[in-house]
Parts: structure tokens; C-alpha cells; sequence
């Protein structure tokens, strides 16, 4: 993800973390780190211009 930010580029947060918090709604089960480490390489990558 850094050499992506560093790239200008969009990370693939959504890919990694991001579908974590997503499949554990589905099954009932909270991810609160994964949703708070997608949240902050969002708000990163919007700071950066990159979203």
C-alpha cells in the first residue's frame, strides 16, 4: 500500500482489509481494526489526492 501511495496510486485497501468488515456482517461478526485501518488509508489516500 505504501509504494502505492508513493506512486500516486490508489492502494487496494477495499481488496485487503476492506472486505473483512464486509464478510463478517454477513455471518454476524464485528471487524472494528480492519474497518478502522480501511478508514484510515481512505482518509490517506484522499489527503494525497489519490481517491
Amino acid at each position: 500500500m505504501l509504494l502505492d501511495l508513493i506512486a500516486g496510486r490508489r492502494s487496494e485497501i477495499d481488496v485487503i482489509n476492506g472486505a473483512i468488515p464486509k464478510a463478517g456482517r454477513e455471518v454476524g461478526v464485528a471487524a472494528p481494526v480492519n474497518e478502522t485501518v480501511t478508514a484510515l488509508v481512505r482518509a490517506k489516500e484522499r489527503r494525497l489526492g489519490v481517491a
